[in-house]
């Protein structure tokens, strides 16, 4: 929901993400505020209001929830803490957007250093960097990311910046852990509910159907090898199961 002038805050000494904890706490602390030559109006929350207004939310990384009530679909972004992964999109698409939340433009080497040096989603080295570069190029076909170039003589500076807010499902998948993919994580945990093991396909419909943090099967193809030549899994006779814990970074 977004309209120019309006956006939704909640009441003063409650919390944004308490607000929109449920339906109840929404009509009762969320009012629609607009601003009418410098001051700041606000009227209650109700349903009729909002989608009259079409309100504009407050303009986070976020993760969308939909209630419904009696035959209508209210649909309203949740704040989205750092770290914490839901299901939808691209677990990494979530992180840089989080990243980027608190800064108006990182270039783009600062972010390649704060992912793969100081958290460390992906590795530190030349094949994790690679990769890294790519998400952030799919990321800006898809409109999430934003770039400016900044040139000085013959010199030029990459910079990044949030563009549309990401949508993801309102499940919670896990936490990010510092040293570790997070895609990784996933596939592991998956693999390690099977005893005898579990099939491509399996998986397939796991990570990319299921929890959608994948798009092609070439990406999942891509991360079965890489952890089976980090002996983190094993692959016999068509069936994938845990060998090795993983290691961090």
């Amino acid at each position: 929901m977004s309209s120019k002038g309006y956006k939704l805050k909640a009441v003063e000494g409650i919390s944004y993400e308490h607000m929109t904890d449920s339906l109840n706490n929404l009509y009762r602390f969320g009012r629609i505020v607009k601003t009418v030559y410098g001051v700041e109006v606000s009227e209650p929350f109700t349903q009729i209001s909002a989608e009259v207004l079409n309100v504009k939310l407050d303009e986070e990384a976020t993760v969308t929830d939909y209630i419904i009530y009696g035959k209508e679909i209210i649909e309203y972004p949740k704040q989205q803490e750092f770290g914490e992964l839901f299901d939808g999109i691209n677990p990494h698409y979530q992180l840089v957007q989080q990243l980027l939340r608190e800064h108006s433009r990182v270039s783009e080497k600062a972010l390649i250093k704060l992912y793969t040096q100081k958290h460390r989603f992906l590795p530190n080295n030349s094949s994790g960097v690679k990769y890294f570069k790519e998400i952030l190029g799919r990321m800006r076909s898809q409109g999430y990311l934003l770039i400016e170039i900044e040139k000085e003589g013959l010199s030029k500076i990459i910079w990044y910046k949030i563009g549309r807010s990401i949508k993801t499902r309102n499940k919670r998948r896990l936490e990010a852990k510092e040293g570790y993919d997070p895609v990784m994580l996933a596939i592991y945990d998956f693999l390690d509910n099977f005893v005898e093991g579990a099939t491509f396909n399996e998986i397939l419909r796991y990570m990319v159907n299921g929890i959608g943090w994948l798009e092609t099967i070439n990406e999942l193809e891509e991360y079965l090898n890489l952890m089976i030549t980090l002996d983190y899994i094993e692959e016999i006779n068509g069936l994938y199961r845990v060998k090795n814990p993983i290691k961090p970074f």
